[in-house]
This record gives structure tokens, C-alpha cells and sequence, in this order.
């Protein structure tokens, strides 16, 4: 029996349209890697910001977020041995690394180059390796991570806990139940929660939309009239303070304030005295 096998041409023409596939196919796979990457990262980065907050207002004396003499590193490690964080947090970006700006007050992103350690001495030392020595043999750091609440214990300041499925960390030693406004835990979560504590510039979703904290607030409801939160739309909201010079569309028309308007004003853009039409 003859056996007739691939000719030359044939196997090309293969080749070619494997690499034609691969050419149409691998973007898409590289670009969904790299959105979930960032949103890792985000995640990440709003647990930094929050779990320092957390820690600067229960935090009595000197501030180690406001010494320039800590870099990034030392803060993180502070925040690890406080038991905020688990362990040191590093963004999935290539070439970025998490970094503690002192005067914005936040954590972002920075070079993974970009050195903060104060530390300016540029002599090399060289060690030589020691000669007919074991290595070391290391050792597995133990398994570790947030545990299920227990009724009756008492928790100390930023232990963490699972309860009902999400992620609690004490504000202070406390035996209270997590997820109520009488008790002393902080959820990790983007979605507003009344009884966590917020700080200035703490970002919220409530009934989908996004919010931003004027002032210092607990159990205090976005979206009213009282509440010190500033709602992130170009629609006119009541409740928002606008400085002269903000802009917002009220009845499909926009309107730009010509002074200062507090929360509450009985002041719609339609009044002269502080808004006027936006050529």
C-alpha cells in the first residue's frame, strides 16, 4: 500500500494560517490579562489607603505617615506588623511598584525604581561569600489569613475576620458583632456601609452610584440633604456643595455657579443670584 505523506506546500500553507489565528487571537487574550491585572491592583490600592486611614486616626502621638524620614518599605511593614495587611503588597503592572506619598497623603503607583529610603550613601561593599559553609535551608513562613469570627472572643486592634462572607477589620479591641453600627469593625468593601468610619476624600458606591466624602462621617447616608457626601455627576444634585466655577447640567441645559453654593441651598441653577448659562 502506498502511503502518501504532506508535501512541502501543503505543510506552509498550515504553518501560515496557525500564524494567522495566533495574530488575530493573542491580542484579545493579552488584553484581557491585562485589565484583570489592573483591577487587582485597584483592589489593592484601596485596601492600602484604607487600612492607613484606619490606622492615623486610631494612631495617638507622632504620625509615621507624616515622618519623611519612612520609606514606602518601613510603612508597609508597619501596616503587616499591626495586622492590617496579611503581607506586603505589590501591583501586578510590570515595572510599578505600591509608594506611600506623603503630601497627597495616599498610596499610588510608582517606578519600581523610584527609591523613597532617605538612605543617600553610594559606597559599594563587597562581601565575599563564606567558604565550606551549609546554605541555610528556609524555612516556609506558616499559613495565615483571616479567620471566622467567633461570638465571645475578644479581638484586638486590625485583626481580621470573615463574617457573613466578607472581610471585617477591628478599629479597636472589641468583642462586638462585625456589620453593626454598635460594633467596632471596618468592612473592606468599595460599597458603602453605615456603620464603617469614613475619612475625607473616601470614595463610596451607594444605589450604584459614586460618592466622595467632605468630612469625617459614620452612619450618615449619601444622597441627603445632612450627609456630608459629595455625589461624583455633572447633574445638579441639591445635596452637593459646588465652588464658583463648577459646572452642572440642570434640565438638559448647563450652568456654571458664579459663587460659593452650600449643601441644601434652596438655590437650583435656574436662580440668578448663584448660577448663570455656560456659553
Amino acid at each position: 500500500m502506498n502511503k502518501k505523506g504532506f508535501t512541502l506546500i501543503e505543510l506552509i500553507i498550515v504553518m501560515a494560517i496557525i500564524s494567522i489565528l495566533s495574530y488575530i487571537i493573542w491580542p484579545s487574550i493579552s488584553t484581557s490579562m491585562q485589565i484583570g491585572h489592573s483591577s487587582a491592583d485597584e483592589s489593592n490600592l484601596q485596601v492600602l489607603n484604607s487600612t492607613t486611614m484606619f490606622l492615623r486616626t486610631t494612631t495617638k502621638g507622632n504620625d509615621p505617615f507624616e515622618d519623611p524620614n519612612k520609606s514606602s518599605e518601613e510603612l508597609m511593614s508597619l501596616l503587616v506588623n499591626k495586622k492590617l495587611l496579611p503581607n506586603k503588597l505589590q501591583p501586578l503592572k510590570a515595572g510599578k511598584k505600591f509608594a506611600w506619598f506623603r503630601d497627597e497623603g495616599k498610596w499610588d503607583y510608582s517606578d519600581a525604581a523610584f527609591d523613597d529610603s532617605g538612605d543617600d550613601d553610594d559606597d559599594v561593599v563587597i562581601v565575599d561569600p563564606p567558604v565550606d559553609e551549609e546554605p541555610p535551608i528556609e524555612e516556609e513562613p506558616p499559613v495565615s489569613g483571616p479567620q471566622a469570627w467567633k461570638n465571645g472572643v475578644e479581638y484586638e486592634l486590625g485583626d481580621e475576620v470573615l463574617f457573613n462572607g466578607s472581610l471585617y477589620q477591628a478599629r479597636k479591641d472589641t468583642t462586638s458583632t462585625p456589620g453593626t453600627v454598635n460594633g467596632d469593625w471596618q468592612e473592606i468593601t468599595a460599597e458603602f456601609r453605615n456603620f464603617n468610619l469614613y475619612a475625607t476624600g473616601d470614595e463610596v458606591i451607594y444605589d450604584g452610584r459614586k460618592f466622595i466624602a467632605r468630612g469625617t462621617t459614620f452612619n450618615e447616608i449619601p444622597g441627603q440633604v445632612t450627609s456630608p457626601w459629595q455625589e461624583v455627576t455633572d447633574q445638579w444634585r441639591n445635596f452637593n456643595v459646588y465652588e464658583k466655577g463648577d459646572e452642572v447640567i440642570y434640565n438638559g441645559k448647563r450652568y456654571s455657579a458664579k459663587q460659593r453654593r452650600n449643601a441644601g441651598s434652596d438655590t437650583d441653577p435656574t436662580s440668578p443670584k448663584f448660577w448663570q448659562v455656560s456659553k
